[in-house]
């Protein structure tokens, strides 16, 4: 049974069912419905950014992209009165063809509606730096003024059955009699755990994982990094230790192969940008300073960040040194920060010749 969504006022200690507005009144309605979400992101979800809008992509025209505080893109896709089954397709389609997006686009198209820079943007809404972009799992929000039944039981179904983050949204507009309006909102689907819960894992699950693809050793010189550095155990890209500092994330660890890393060796995500705002350096120093002593995997240039490949003890106690000398109160602090971008430095002192292959 589809949701109905019925409100009454109080009058005199008794309640009036507040009528439903005419045919042509709703079409009204509906039409700004998309231009009220876009203005009130939380009428969607709690601490939303929206980032783009009536966005082209393969299969048609996405309505509306929003952004959580983890990074993760939201789309929503609204329907003028009644929501057919298709509507569901047409929002997992969406989904997959952001999903399919590098940061680097994803950035452009934020940064052409919002008209600044996704990080500003970011930072601006959520009081926080943008680490990475959850881009593998984007959620779906199917919105409309109704939903018909099969509507609700699929996305009902994929939710529960399949732990697929969807979900869907009534909206109810109301017109009191002292001409006062009212949108009144309610999901298909339960209120879920926050998205940071969710993303969390045992520390011993990601050890185990490095057990199967023999970089046990590996990851335990990485993890060192905790020794100075805040350390979180989480599901992001399949499984890794993130490392924070002065509340930015600095680095992750990942254990499981997302960017195709071979059976012993470990990919490491690093947020230069984090880096050098810490302290004070130019993301084109440091870029060229990792560059030349590790195998670079990947480069995000729009979100300042890249991917090294470590590939032996060596290289692992390297990286951990280089980040215990910035941010371990170890050496001269800035100062060495400096040596090691001029040449005269660590990296130098422990690593000779060309960059590991």
């Amino acid at each position: 049974m589809a949701t109905v969504i019925r409100a009454w006022r109080v009058e005199n200690d008794k309640l009036q069912e507040l009528p439903e507005l005419d045919a042509a009144e709703q079409g009204l309605v509906e039409q700004k419905l998309e231009d009220w979400l876009e203005s009130e992101p939380n009428a969607i979800q709690d601490s939303l950014l929206i980032i783009g809008r009536q966005i082209q992509t393969g299969s048609g025209p996405l309505d509306l992209l929003g952004l959580t505080a983890d990074g993760k893109p939201i789309v929503v896709e609204l329907k003028r009165d009644r929501a057919p089954r298709e509507t569901v397709a047409q929002a997992l389609d969406y989904a997959s063809w952001i999903a399919a997006q590098t940061p680097e686009t994803v950035s452009e198209i934020a940064a052409s509606y919002l008209k600044k820079s996704l990080e500003q943007a970011f930072q601006e809404r959520f009081n926080q730096q943008l680490t990475e972009l959850q881009l593998t799992t984007p959620g779906v929000i199917v919105a409309a003024s109704r939903l018909d039944a099969a509507t609700e039981r699929m996305i009902e179904y994929l939710s529960k059955t399949y732990g697929l983050d969807i979900n869907g949204l009534v909206f109810r507009y109301v017109r009191l009699p002292s001409d006062e309006q009212i949108l009144i909102r309610t999901s298909v689907v339960s209120e879920k755990v926050p998205v940071s819960e969710s993303y969390s894992v045992p520390p011993e699950t990601l050890i185990a994982q490095a057990g199967e693809r023999g970089v046990t050793d590996l990851l335990r010189t990485l993890r060192k990094l905790g020794e100075f550095l805040g350390e979180e155990a989480a599901r992001t890209y399949g499984g890794s230790f993130r490392y924070w500092d002065q509340g930015r994330m600095l680095c992750g660890v990942n254990v499981v192969p997302y960017w195709g890393a071979a059976q012993g060796t470990i990919d490491v995500w690093v947020s230069y940008g984090s880096w050098a705002q810490i302290r004070g350096l130019s993301d084109d120093e440091l870029v060229n300073a990792l560059r030349s002593e590790f195998q670079l995997v990947k480069h995000y240039e729009g979100a300042h960040q890249m991917v090294l490949r470590i590939r032996s003890i060596e290289k692992a106690d390297q990286f951990v040194g280089l980040l215990r000398q910035w941010y371990g109160g170890v050496g001269e602090g800035v100062e060495a920060a400096g040596d090691v971008i001029s040449g005269d430095s660590l990296l130098a002192e422990e690593h000779s010749g060309a960059p590991e292959p």
